[in-house]
């Protein structure tokens, strides 16, 4: 409500570098734990595993995005542009359909296209960076 769009980018920035190394942290877990634990504990068919693996990776890559879009999906909320909302909410809808009607191999369409659905939301953001230049990741040091 201050319209200080100087402390807007400070505090936007830094909270995206916070989800940053958030990310980095379960990336490195995700990837050594959980794919133990994916490969080695759990009892998934020889013929799955494969399947499996990708069903892992789609899954963990979706999740990644879709916390990196939250410091966007805050400003979209304060900013009250609810129309973004709408568009990324119909097009993940179509594309999940899409999905599901595909059934030779659900899991494979399914987590394939819910990535793709969430990278456009994540293209989408950047539409909102367009609009927004004060979301703009800067060095945290010099203000503006």
């Amino acid at each position: 409500g201050r319209k200080d769009f100087c402390q807007l980018r400070h505090t936007f920035s830094m909270i995206f570098i916070v989800y940053i190394i958030i990310v980095l942290a379960i990336l490195f877990i995700a990837e050594t734990l959980g794919l133990w634990f994916l490969n080695n504990v759990m009892t998934i068919p020889v013929n799955r595993l494969e399947a499996a693996n990708w069903v892992y990776q789609f899954a963990l890559l979706s999740f990644i995005v879709k916390i990196l879009t939250n410091p966007y999906n805050a400003v979209i909320i304060a900013r009250e542009n609810m129309k973004i909302y709408a568009y990324v909410s119909i097009v993940e809808a179509f594309m999940c359909c899409s999905a599901l009607k595909n059934m030779k191999n659900p899991e494979f369409h399914y987590f394939g296209t819910k990535h793709f659905s969430n990278l456009f939301s994540h293209i989408l953001h950047g539409v909102c960076l367009e609009q927004w230049q004060e979301l703009l990741i800067r060095k945290v040091l010099i203000c503006c």
